[in-house]
């Protein structure tokens, strides 16, 4: 399946502009653009997410581990795992989910 940037699926959850850039039966890549200060609290979910942070700055929290990521670093939280962050400076950040995220869609 392709799809143009022009029509990826734009919503805006908790303050966090999302961009689903594609999907496939089991899987999904989503952009998201943060804010600084932008908080995502403390969840989990039954996805696996692979991330990679292509601008910015945030602290990501996986459990009891805390680390500073930059552009360029990536993070895997598997699924079910507690997680949170908060933008040090305005981030954008690339997640691959799998399952896909119906909630996303």
């Amino acid at each position: 399946m392709f799809l143009k940037a022009e029509d990826a699926k734009i919503k805006d959850i908790k303050g966090i502009e999302m961009h689903v850039l594609a999907h496939g039966k089991n899987s999904m890549v989503v952009e998201f653009h943060l804010l600084k200060a932008q908080t995502v609290p403390t969840h989990s979910h039954p996805n696996e997410q692979v991330g990679y942070v292509v601008s910015g700055k945030l602290e990501l929290k996986i459990e009891d581990e805390v680390r500073t990521l930059e552009s360029g670093d990536s993070y895997n939280i598997p699924e079910g795992v507690e997680h949170s962050s908060v933008a040090l400076e305005e981030s954008i950040v690339l997640d691959y989910f799998t399952p896909l995220r119906e909630e996303y869609l």
